[in-house]
């Protein structure tokens, strides 16, 4: 499985060979990739071989159940920045279409009246730059809540597409 990783490029570390002594008298031993090293901050998988040994799950208290399960990555900041730019992107024009419903529903109260203004007039200024792109130019201050509001239409249409299945996301080949 090592060598088809490699070759695939995920550096799954060396191998180390382990073991140790149950109570009971039974000799478990392993091999694992380590994540040490150069690749010590990458998130790639980690993989361990029970050799002939019984596999620990094996002799493991009956009728114990997961509690819990949480996966970390040794660096915060990059573990993040993934989450961030590759999961809430595809979020973003749901949460943005749910503030502006909860905006509108909260009005009277004066901070969300105000945040609903905010967003109308942002939404405003993104319908404008639209409207002067199709005659030919686009105002310099009106590119990004064109360029923000577009591109967030556009994912949540697609998203709609996907939901409703009126479009299969299969790229067909194009004529040359």
């Amino acid at each position: 499985m090592r060598k088809e990783a490699i070759r695939k490029g995920v550096p799954l570390g060396e191998i180390r060979a382990g073991s140790r002594r149950r109570t009971d008298g039974v000799e478990l031993s392993w091999q694992l990739t380590d994540h040490s090293g150069p690749n010590a901050n990458a998130v790639v998988p980690f993989l361990i071989d029970w050799n002939a040994s019984p596999h620990p799950a094996l002799s493991a208290a009956q009728g114990a159940s997961l509690i819990s399960l949480r996966a970390e990555h040794p660096d915060w900041q990059l573990a993040f920045t993934f989450f961030s730019h590759k999961v809430l992107r595809w979020l973003a024009p749901h949460c943005m279409l749910i503030a502006l419903i909860s905006n509108l529903m909260l009005v009277a109260d004066p901070f969300y009246g105000w945040w609903f203004a905010a967003q109308c007039a942002f939404y405003g200024s993104a319908l404008i730059g639209w409207r002067l792109s199709s005659r030919g130019s686009t105002p310099r201050p009106l590119r990004i809540p064109l360029f923000f509001v577009s591109m967030n239409v556009g994912l949540l249409l697609g998203s709609w597409k996907f939901v409703t299945q009126a479009s299969s996301g299969v790229w067909s080949r194009s004529a040359r």
